[in-house]
């Protein structure tokens, strides 16, 4: 009797084949096959990692003749030549305001 009672304050436990095995192992999930991730990521978040994909083919024609290099060249003169131009119209009337104000504070 004494062996009754110890049986049922320790009940058994289960024994597994595997001991690995999960009691969830078996619950059927579908594998989400035929559903695609980046386009519902695409959707929700509105990035598209299709654009950003980096082609090789932009660098195949890396080459550079001399006339288009001559070209190059000359239509940085002519914008350096036109920043130049801005800049010192720029100094110019910097130069007036100030040559403004010190006739002002003179005639005080």
């Amino acid at each position: 009797m004494k062996r009754k009672l110890e049986e049922k304050k320790h009940p058994k436990k289960k024994f597994h084949l595997n001991p690995y095995m999960d009691d969830m192992d078996d619950f059927v999930v579908s594998d989400g096959e035929g559903v695609d991730y980046s386009k519902a990521i695409r959707g929700i978040m509105g990035y598209d990692k299709r654009k950003y994909d980096d082609d090789d083919d932009d660098c195949a024609d890396m080459e550079a003749n001399f006339t288009s290099i001559m070209k190059e060249e000359a239509k940085s003169v002519r914008l350096g030549k036109q920043e130049d131009a801005e800049e010192l119209k720029k100094i110019m009337v910097q130069e007036a305001k100030e040559k403004k104000r010190a006739e002002a504070r003179s005639k005080r």
